[in-house]
C-alpha cells in the first residue's frame, strides 16, 4: 500500500497558485514530487545498436560459427569412431537444436513485436529439450553398455534393438512441442508495457511470462537437467573415451548457474540489463555444451586423429576391463 501511494504522489502535477490542486499524469507520463510539468517516461528495452547487445550479438555470431562448423566436422567424419561414440547422427540433431536455441536469442532484442513474443520461450524451450534428451538418452545408453547390460540384458537389447533411444527422444521432444504449443494457443503472449516497476520508466517486453504454462515448461527442462545429470554422473568410472560425466556435469553446471543469476537479476530489475542477462544466460547453456560435449571431440578428430581409430577405443574398453577385474 506504501509503494502504491508513493507512485500515486510521483505521478501527480500540481499547481501552486491558490489551493493546491493536483491532477494525475497521463500514463505515458510523471512528475516528481511538487512538480508543475509532467515529464516523459524513458522507454526500456533491449536497442540493437547500444554496446552491451553489441557484444551480445558478437558472442551470438561466434556460437552459430562454432555449432555450425562442429556440425560439418562430424558431418564429415561421421563413420569415424570418436564420432560414433559419441552418438553418430544424434549428435548432429543435438547441434541443430544448440543452433535454433542461440538464434532463439535475437527475440529478446529491440522492441517487442507478435512474432518474437510467441516465439521468445517456445523457441529455446523446445531447442534445449531436444539437446537435453539426446544427451540423457546417449548418457543412459553408455551407462547400460558398461554397467546394466549384463543385470538386465534381454531387457536392454530389446530397448536397443527396437528403436528405444530414437522412440525416447521422440517422445520427449514431442512432448515439449506440445506443450509450447498449447502454451501459445491457450494463452499466447503479446507485446506489453509495464508502468508499475519504474515510476519514471516503461518496460517493453511480453506478457503472459509468468502463466501457468511458463511454470510448466520451467519444471519439465528443470526435470529433464536432473536427469541427466544423474545419469551423466553414473557413468564417472567409464573409459576415458567414453567418460563423458565430468563435460556434461560441467555443461550443466554453467546452465543451471547461469539461469539462477538471470532469475536473481530479473526480481530486482526490468529493462536493457534484465534482457542482457536473458540473452548472456542462452548464450551461456548453448557454449556450455558445445564445449563440453563436443569440443574436446572436435580436438581429437582434427589435432589427435591417431586417438580417432578403432584400435585406440577398442584398447582403452580392454584397460578399463582389466582394471575393474
Amino acid at each position: 500500500m506504501k509503494k502504491q501511494e508513493a507512485l500515486t504522489t510521483l505521478l501527480l502535477l500540481c499547481f501552486p497558485s491558490g489551493p493546491t490542486t493536483c491532477r494525475p499524469c497521463p500514463r505515458e507520463q510523471w512528475a516528481p514530487p511538487r512538480s508543475e510539468q509532467c515529464l516523459n517516461r524513458t522507454v526500456l528495452f533491449l536497442a540493437w545498436d547500444a554496446p552491451v547487445p553489441l557484444a551480445l550479438l558478437l558472442l551470438l555470431v561466434l556460437s552459430l560459427l562454432m555449432t555450425s562448423g562442429s556440425a560439418l566436422i562430424f558431418l564429415l567424419h561421421l563413420n569415424t569412431p570418436v564420432v560414433r561414440s559419441a552418438g553418430g547422427r544424434t549428435c548432429l540433431l543435438v547441434l541443430a537444436a544448440l543452433t535454433a536455441a542461440a538464434a532463439s536469442s535475437l527475440c529478446h532484442f529491440g522492441r517487442p513485436s507478435h512474432l518474437t513474443c510467441v516465439l521468445k520461450q517456445p523457441l529455446f524451450f523446445f531447442s534445449f529439450n531436444v539437446c537435453l534428451a539426446c544427451v540423457t538418452v546417449r548418457s543412459f545408453q553408455v551407462v547400460c553398455i558398461f554397467k546394466l547390460s549384463f543385470k538386465l540384458p534381454k531387457a536392454y537389447d530389446a530397448w536397443a534393438k527396437n528403436r528405444g533411444p530414437e522412440f525416447t527422444i521422440l517422445l520427449v521432444s514431442v512432448t515439449s512441442f506440445l506443450m509450447s504449443v498449447l502454451r501459445v494457443a491457450l494463452d499466447p503472449p503479446v507485446p506489453s508495457q509495464d508502468f508499475g516497476f519504474y515510476p519514471d520508466s516503461v518496460v517493453l517486453e511480453c506478457s503472459n511470462t509468468h502463466s501457468p504454462g511458463a511454470v510448466l515448461e520451467l519444471v519439465y527442462v528443470s526435470l529433464l537437467s536432473i536427469l541427466c545429470f544423474c545419469l551423466s554422473y553414473m557413468g564417472k568410472e567409464l573409459p576415458a573415451d567414453y567418460n563423458e560425466a565430468k563435460c556434461v556435469t560441467f555443461s550443466l553446471v554453467v546452465y543451471m548457474v547461469s539461469w539462477m543469476s538471470f532469475f536473481t537479476v530479473y526480481r530486482i530489475s526490468r529493462g536493457p540489463f534484465s534482457m542482457a542477462a536473458h540473452v548472456l544466460a542462452i548464450l551461456l547453456s548453448v557454449l556450455a555444451f558445445l564445449s563440453g560435449y563436443f569440443l574436446p571431440k572436435v580436438y581429437i578428430i582434427v589435432l589427435r586423429p591417431q586417438m580417432n581409430a578403432t584400435a585406440h577405443l577398442k584398447n582403452c574398453i580392454q584397460m578399463h576391463t582389466m582394471s575393474r577385474q
